[in-house]
C-alpha cells in the first residue's frame, strides 16, 4: 500500500490515513492498486497529468 501511495498523484493539502483489514494480506498488487486508486479517483484527490 505504501509503494502505492508513492507512486499515485494525489492532490496536494491533504492528509490521508489508510487502514488495511486483514484480507489485504492475501491481495495480490494489481487488486490493491485497483481499489486504492478507485477510492483517489472517486474522491477527486488525483491530480491531472498532462503530458
Amino acid at each position: 500500500m505504501k509503494e502505492i501511495l508513492r507512486r499515485a498523484s494525489i492532490a496536494p493539502g491533504f492528509d490521508l490515513v489508510f487502514v488495511a483489514r486483514s484480507n489485504a494480506v492475501s491481495s495480490d498488487y494489481q487488486s490493491l492498486e485497483q481499489s486504492i486508486l478507485g477510492i483517489l479517483k472517486k474522491a477527486k484527490l488525483l491530480k491531472l497529468t498532462t503530458l
